[in-house]
């Protein structure tokens, strides 16, 4: 038997039915239709291969279901940070151009500097609630969590972009800037 399982897109969490079509997060309160994820999953037993995307391989499917989260909000928040469907990096490029300038040229920040620094700043924020055992004000740790993931892999695919505009194949090789 499938049932279907609604969940927050912002943090996750099983949402709870409140009318027809309405339904509600414990930390984001009342949602609205897109901040909802809907997932069929089979009620007393595992995932099958039916539920696996990727047919033949040794794929998790629940690692698929996260994959599929993480696409989710990552479409959401393209929509708002990128004008046009030309350059889905928009927003990092020009942050980079932006932090350069403000530099005034003294010190060039390169989309991928961009990337390290937002995930800094989301290493940092866990730590410091994890640390000082705090219980967030703002956004759910688990946000916080999947937002890092999130930008790990848009620095892997800008990475890729890098690699296929200069008829370069990225193969991983290189060292990051981080294990000087």
């Amino acid at each position: 038997m499938r049932q279907v399982k609604r969940t927050c897109a912002m943090c996750g969490s099983i949402l709870s039915k409140i009318g027809t079509e309405k339904y509600t997060c414990p930390y984001h309160g009342d949602l609205h239709s897109n901040d909802v994820i809907v997932t069929h999953v089979e009620v007393g037993t595992d995932l099958t291969e039916k539920d696996n995307h990727f047919k033949g391989s040794q794929r998790n499917p629940w690692f698929n279901q996260v994959l599929e989260k993480l696409a989710q909000i990552h479409d959401k928040k393209n929509h708002d940070y990128c004008p046009n469907d030309e350059n889905p990096f928009f927003n990092f490029e020009h942050a980079a151009k932006y932090a350069t300038t403000a530099a005034l040229g003294s010190v060039v920040i390169t989309p991928l500097d961009v990337f390290n620094i937002l995930l800094g700043i989301k290493e940092a924020r866990m730590i410091a609630l994890i640390v000082r055992g705090r219980n967030p004000n703002n956004e759910a740790f688990k946000d916080t969590e999947l937002d890092y993931t999130v930008y790990s892999i848009l620095r892997e695919a800008y990475k890729l972009k890098l690699g296929k505009e200069n008829s370069k194949v990225y193969d991983g090789s290189e060292k990051s800037d981080n294990c000087k």
